[in-house]
């Protein structure tokens, strides 16, 4: 049976979140990778499709290139609305800040001099959720600030 020194639980609670998170991370990575790629294949793919000529194909030529430019299109409204790689780099930051903290668990032991380190880091994983917290509602607020800005040039505009 284990012990639920501060330190077992500290380092329980940063495993899991480790975990959690890392998985995540590699989701958004792959998202990421993902509509990059598909992104830059569609813009190649039009650019050769409008740029060759088949004079017997022209209508086929140009709804492929309607259907590519629409997928192009769905593909990068998709990365602007979610940001893969802010979420990615973010993700990637928090789960340092965790491996930070693991790995000087891992040294510690529950001795009364020990104690003491327990709680900074406990801090310090509080630090690395609130550091979380912020970039995510800056992320959020940027989007709403640009949105009030457009929505500010458009009324000066009439």
């Amino acid at each position: 049976m284990t012990s639920n020194t501060a330190r077992t639980i500290l380092m329980e609670m940063v495993d899991t979140k480790i975990t959690t998170i890392k998985s995540k991370c590699r989701r958004n990575k792959r998202f990421f990778q993902f509509f990059t790629a598909g992104s830059i294949i569609l813009s190649a793919s039009i650019t050769v499709i409008v740029g060759l000529e088949w004079p017997n194909h022209a209508a086929i030529q140009k709804n492929i290139a309607l259907i590519m430019g629409v997928s192009l299109t769905l593909i990068n409204g998709w990365v602007a609305i979610f940001d893969f790689k802010k979420l990615w780099m973010r993700q990637k930051n928090t789960l340092f800040g965790l491996y930070l903290i693991e790995n000087e668990l891992k040294i510690l032991t529950d001795s009364d001099e020990d104690k003491l380190r327990v709680k900074e880091l406990f801090q310090a994983y509080q630090a690395v959720w609130e550091k979380d917290g912020s970039e995510w509602a800056n992320i959020f607020s940027s989007d709403i600030d640009s949105s009030k800005i457009t929505a500010n040039i458009k009324e000066l505009q009439s």
